[in-house]
């Protein structure tokens, strides 16, 4: 889905992190809520009411997903009669295919996400 791919860009490309938090009852010993939340880099749970901490819509916000492409020097084309796809300087055969999508900003995504999840041999 769009919101697990944004989650995993901000995970690998821009370190955010899995946090659990716990909300004290007014009970004593008693936790009122729990829940598991990503939490950007500079994150600091004392001063979290001031953190923006909504993922940028990476996957249709072509603009969030263009400054993905210029810091990994991706290309980005037309492919075919209506969709995008996304490819490393060098890697049009191994990659145009296998990142086509109907948006530039998924293209741009997926192929990212491998560029960073790919180890070397």
């Amino acid at each position: 889905t769009v919101s697990e791919l944004n989650s995993r860009i901000a995970q690998k490309l821009f370190g955010w992190e899995m946090w659990h938090f716990k909300s004290p009852s007014r009970i004593p010993g008693e936790i009122a809520f729990e829940f598991d939340a990503l939490v950007p880099p500079e994150f600091n749970e004392s001063e979290s009411q001031h953190l923006d901490m909504i993922i940028p819509d990476y996957a249709t916000n072509i603009a969030a997903a263009w400054e993905i492409a210029k810091n990994l020097r991706l290309c980005v084309v037309p492919w075919g009669k209506s969709q995008w796809t996304a490819f490393q300087t060098g890697r049009w055969d191994q990659d145009a295919e296998r990142f086509a999508s109907d948006t530039a900003a998924e293209a741009i995504c997926r192929c990212a996400l491998d560029a960073v999840e790919v180890t070397p041999e």
